[in-house]
This record gives structure tokens, sequence and C-alpha cells, in this order.
């Protein structure tokens, strides 16, 4: 559980790191096949949050987060890059991977990407937006 909890921390810290300096053209609004603008966290005036906050979020990856089986005995760890949308409504959607690192490990990303509750959804403007994350997910035995 401490192993669990310590990976978390860290990638968690790299989601907030994320939030505020994706890897994105900053100046870029992305679209999507319905033609609603996609934001990067960087152009809204307040982003998603988790409900409950860091310790909330903290709460239910302890609770879901599973290392796999498999990755584990075969000694597979890394960092997994995963992306996802804050709809406005605050749901979750188009979970995908950017960089796996072997099959089980992506699949375990996606899997936790969706059973993540509703957020309270990103405003711009004053009005509810749609926000991509990118949020790498760590793999790790050692820690």
């Amino acid at each position: 559980m401490k192993k669990t909890l310590l990976i978390f921390t860290f990638c968690f810290l790299g989601l907030i790191a994320l939030v505020h300096g994706q890897t994105f053209n900053q100046d870029t609004v992305y679209h999507h096949d319905s033609g609603d603008k996609i934001y990067h966290a960087s152009q809204v005036d307040s982003i998603p949050k988790f409900p409950g906050g860091r310790l909330g979020f903290f709460k239910w990856y302890s609770q879901n987060f599973k290392y796999p089986s498999k990755a584990k005995e075969n000694g597979i760890q890394g960092v997994v890059r995963g992306s996802f949308i804050v709809e406005a409504d605050g749901s979750i959607t188009d979970p995908i991977i950017v960089q796996g690192v072997d099959e089980s490990l992506d699949s375990e990303v996606i899997r936790l990407f969706r059973l993540l509750p509703d957020f309270i959804p990103g405003k711009k403007d004053g009005r509810n937006v749609r926000v991509q994350f990118n949020l790498p997910v760590k793999f790790s035995l050692n820690d």
C-alpha cells in the first residue's frame, strides 16, 4: 500500500505539472469530431478538478490502482503516458495511450481512466468547456 501511494504521489505531482505546462502548443485549441473546442489546461480560467480535491484523488487512486500481475511477474515497469478529455459536463471521455510501455500496463491506465468519476468541469469566460489532460502513470517495482 505504501509503495502504491508513493507511486501515486509522484504520478499526481506529474499531473499537476502537466496541467500547468503540457507539451502541446499553448496557442492551439483542439477540435473533436463533434466540432466542440477542446482546450489545453493552460488556456482555461479554471482547470477541471477531481471531486474531493487532491486527497479525494489520492484515496480514489489507492482504491482502484492495480499493478498487473503479469507485468509484476515479468519485472515490467515504466511510465505510461495517457490522455483523456474532461467534458463540459465533467464526464471523462476519449481515454488513449500517447506513449505505452507494455500492453498490460497500458490496459491498466485505460481501465483507470474509464473508472474516473466526473470532475468539476473546467471553465473559460464563465462557461464550462472541454479540457484535455495528459497524465503519466508510473509503474515501478522498486519504490
